[in-house]
């Protein structure tokens, strides 16, 4: 029996050892949250233009096209409370320069679940808590480790390692937040699903969240009114036939939000979602822009809005 206990003693032992290193492996290796967090608090007395929003918005605004110091700290499937996060946790006491807040707010992020509570993007309160040096959660949650998320653990630890060896990886942003994942061009015979999954993720929201987001919008306005920033709020282009296709239950509820973000702190509100001047060659699916989409998208909100 005391062998028996030893040698399971040594096993577990074991295995704790291989995913301490495991976890090392993919913790150390590059990824956008990481990125955002390092570049907002070396330059955050130096950026004029912050960009905020989920996918749509970091796929889609290239800070790198815009005339002053611009960042990206979109994310995929950021809520508006992380942003509100990023916000407040990396400007609060380094705003110095900043004069520009944009802000992607529409049905895609307006009626979010607390991120924690979605059955597909959960796991990335890891990556705010890890990397973004975001306190929400303790270290005895399910977010303090990589490997507690296994199906995500496993597709990252070969790449990882293989940057352990090589020291080569692709980052998904460039050095100012930009996604770069998107290459693919339009294309019309692909366009058709990506219509019908943006069409299910429309039928998914749940008008019954709006409250809880709107704090947070709120409270970045509010910073952002305190401190003399100017607060653009966008709602991001989908694909015509998309807009087409969805319902618009949503948009009364959008509207009086905007609303009131207009006449309390002053926002400027603008809407993209069907704008004529979006082409259908800008974009990669229903929801996202491609590489060429974002700058031309980029260049309308600084002809709307002047130098940015």
């Amino acid at each position: 029996m005391r062998n028996f206990l030893k040698y399971i003693s040594f096993f577990i032992l074991g295995l704790a050892c291989v995913a301490f290193v495991g976890e090392s492996v993919v913790r150390h290796y590059p990824n956008s949250y990481r990125l955002k967090a390092e570049t907002a608090q070396r330059n955050a007395d130096d950026v004029q233009t912050l960009i905020f929003g989920n996918s749509r918005t970091y796929y889609g605004i290239n800070p790198g096209e815009m005339t002053g110091k611009a960042l990206n700290l979109a994310n995929v499937s950021q809520t508006l409370e992380y942003d509100c996060f990023m916000l407040e946790n990396f400007f609060a006491q380094h705003h110095h320069n900043l004069k520009n807040v944009i802000i992607q707010v529409d049905y895609s992020n307006l009626f979010d679940p607390p991120l924690e509570e979605s059955s597909w993007d959960w796991y990335r309160c890891t990556y705010y808590k890890l990397y973004a040096h975001c306190d929400k959660h303790s270290w005895f949650s399910k977010y303090s480790l990589e490997l507690l998320c296994p199906s995500r653990f496993r597709s990252k630890l070969p790449v990882a390692v293989k940057y352990a060896v090589s020291g080569q990886a692709q980052l998904d942003c460039d050095s100012l937040g930009f996604g770069q994942t998107t290459t693919k061009r339009f294309d019309a015979g692909r366009m058709s699903h990506a219509t019908q999954s943006g069409l299910d993720r429309y039928k998914a929201i749940h008008l019954d969240m709006k409250e809880y987001n709107a704090q947070f919008l709120r409270r970045m306005c509010d910073f952002c009114k305190n401190n003399g920033v100017r607060i653009i709020i966008v709602s991001m282009p989908i694909w015509r036939e998309l807009f087409q296709a969805k319902g618009h239950d949503e948009e009364p509820l959008v509207n009086q939000e905007l609303e009131q973000c207009r006449k309390e702190f002053g926002a400027e509100i603008k809407d993209y979602m069907s704008d004529s001047r979006m082409k259908d060659e800008d974009f990669v699916d229903a929801v996202h822009l491609s590489p060429l989409g974002a700058k031309h998208f980029t260049a309308m909100l600084e002809e709307d809005f002047g130098s940015l």
